[in-house]
């Protein structure tokens, strides 16, 4: 579906109202400051993959190439503080049940732990 969607009309006039909207002016750049280059990207602010609506709006930013990534990588953290990674378990067990088991009690310590602090 993801590549499909930039491939229509619809993408087509959804990109033209985002760069109209932002003045076709990069809308990271000033949130993190730095320099912007000209190249110009519309953005999806909830991913595709990650169920966002690829034609809406409100779902979309206008970002120079050089603040793009910047971008990317501050959601990906952001994501990640979130939603902690799970714990895998260090040890050899016999069974898939065994680790599973293992890796439940590592995680219920490590929830534990966070919530106390």
């Amino acid at each position: 579906m993801a590549d499909r969607a930039y491939s229509t009309a619809d993408w087509t006039r959804a990109r033209e109202r985002a760069l109209a909207r932002d003045h076709g002016r990069c809308t990271v750049g000033r949130l993190l400051g730095g320099d912007c280059n000209g190249a110009l990207h519309v953005h999806h602010l909830v991913p595709l993959k990650e169920g966002g609506d690829p034609y809406a709006l409100e779902n979309l930013s206008t970002t120079c190439a050089s603040h793009h990534p910047k971008w990317e990588s501050l959601r990906r953290s952001l994501n990640e503080q979130r939603a902690p990674r799970r714990r895998r378990c260090p040890h050899r067990h016999v069974t898939a049940e065994a680790r599973r088991l293992c890796e439940a009690k590592l995680n219920r310590e490590k929830e534990w732990a966070f919530s106390a602090t």
